[in-house]
């Protein structure tokens, strides 16, 4: 039985990255060209674009992702961190949005660039207890609130188009032209 060689969840397309010599570790090379490339879009980029990438460090040690599929291990090479307070009326509202760069393993051969995103909003009460809220899909206690969290989070919308064209710099973009019955599939580059 066949199977995808790359599994990517959240990009557009998939952004394929092939080492001549299967048997060696290329991720430190692969960081060095995500710092290099950043670096470039950082002097076009501006507002939003320049907020995600310049608070995303790349790096070897944050680990494997957890995605529950053995097959297709992720090791996640680069990370930004998010964190906004606000102070309302005894409230804290404690927002977080991690964003995650993810080179994961191709089943045959190669690798490919994923990320995923999370958001965290916590609001601590003067009693002392605290509550998650979804802010996508929950009214928060204070309407205020929700505006302003909603404005920053705002900032997010755009982070997939910022993120694929980092990755399309430093991988070959490739997309599935054929996918037969047992699951093998056939890729195309794109231009």
């Amino acid at each position: 039985m066949g199977t995808n060689n790359f599994l990517y969840n959240n990009t557009s397309r998939c952004y394929a990255i092939f080492s001549e010599d299967e048997d060696f570790d290329t991720t430190e090379m692969i960081i060095e060209d995500l710092k290099y490339s950043k670096e470039e879009l950082l002097k076009v980029y501006k507002k939003n674009g320049k907020f995600i990438l310049e608070n995303i460090d790349f790096t070897s040690e944050y680990g494997w992702e957890e995605n529950g599929n053995r097959n297709f291990e992720g090791r996640i090479i680069g990370r930004g961190i998010f964190y906004k307070e606000i102070n309302f009326k005894d409230y804290t509202y404690c927002f977080k949005k991690t964003i995650d760069i993810i080179l994961r393993n191709g089943y045959y051969k190669g690798a490919c660039f994923d990320y995923s995103i999370e958001t965290e909003l916590q609001v601590f009460q003067p009693s002392g207890s605290w509550d998650y809220y979804d802010i996508e899909n929950e009214k928060l206690p204070h309407g205020l609130i929700q505006y302003q969290l909603t404005n920053y989070n705002d900032k997010f919308s755009n982070a997939s188009v910022y993120l694929e064209k980092l990755f399309s710099k430093c991988s070959q973009k490739l997309v599935p032209i054929c996918q037969f019955n047992n699951g093998e599939t056939v890729y195309s580059q794109v231009a």
